[in-house]
């Protein structure tokens, strides 16, 4: 291959130190999911770039992208360099705070997490992380039996591949879609929702609002007992007030306007994803037809 393909492997790295655990956020399990779903016919493994940060020895996977990649009979691989380095450099511009700390493949032909092949692609990555060695995470796509999706962390030891703990993690947005996800299984779609509809329906919202609740009573009976000097634990005392003072001071007005805020935003975002699914579609049958 030429131009926009370079050999794995051909670039020597200096010896970085290694994550010692890797968590990753749903959306880059989905994400390699999808990638492997929309392979080429044929193509046993698919990899990609991860996107995150580095926090002491733990990496913490936020994003991801597609990377085109061939193998070739003779066991050799060919990565898309420039593709790879061009997505980085603009992704860089969206989102500064996250980087290159690794990539992602789904099992080979024989269904092993690693092999020749992902040294050889390691190798690459090597020279693309600058703070630290890459972690290489292993996507199993085949759901087999109850595991659901199977993630794996490796990192390399110089002699191969050594296993790190990987588990997955959630922020807000994907816990609300999860949920929604789930409910669905069992309470199947009688109706299109809004994301309005969705949120105040949520389990996660009715949870955070007891939690408030919670707190509320709790600065009421330390500010009684304040104001009654009466004799507490010290201990107790100085834990509660280091909560309550870590707890951020939002008028309502406030909340309710960033709420509204964010809304719009992803009513634009899942506007415009069903405008782009729509010119797919039409595409495709243009295609079709001719």
């Amino acid at each position: 291959m030429q131009g926009a393909w370079g050999s794995a492997g051909d670039d020597a790295a200096a010896p970085k130190a290694a994550a010692s655990a890797v968590a990753v956020h749903a959306i880059v399990a989905f994400g390699a999911l999808d990638h492997f779903l929309r392979r080429q016919e044929g193509q046993q493994r698919v990899i990609g770039t991860l996107l995150g940060r580095i926090d002491g020895r733990t990496v913490t996977v936020t994003n991801s992208y597609a990377v085109p990649c061939e193998e070739g009979a003779d066991g050799t691989v060919a990565v898309g360099q420039d593709y790879q380095e061009k997505m980085s450099r603009l992704l860089a511009r969206v989102n500064p705070d996250e980087a290159v700390v690794g990539w992602y493949a789904t099992p080979g032909a024989d269904g092993a997490p690693t092999d020749d092949a992902s040294e050889m692609i390691h190798g690459f990555y090597a020279g693309a992380c600058a703070g630290q060695a890459p972690v290489h995470l292993v996507v199993d796509p085949r759901l087999e039996g109850d595991a659901g999706i199977t993630l794996r962390g490796f990192v390399s030891d110089g002699n191969g591949f050594a296993e790190i703990p990987c588990e997955l993690a959630f922020d807000r947005g994907e816990r609300l879609c999860l949920a929604r996800m789930v409910r669905g299984q069992r309470e199947p779609f009688g109706s299109a929702e809004s994301v309005a509809d969705v949120m105040d329906a949520d389990e996660d919202g009715l949870a955070l609002e007891d939690a408030l609740r919670d707190v509320d009573a709790l600065a009421a009976y330390v500010k009684a007992r304040r104001a009654a000097n009466e004799d507490v634990d010290p201990k107790v005392a100085r834990a509660l007030n280091e909560a309550l003072a870590a707890l951020p001071k939002i008028e309502d007005a406030v909340a309710r306007g960033a709420l509204r805020a964010e809304t719009r935003d992803v009513l634009m975002v899942s506007y415009l994803a069903g405008v782009t699914k729509a010119q797919l579609a039409i595409g495709a049958k243009l295609h079709e037809s001719f």
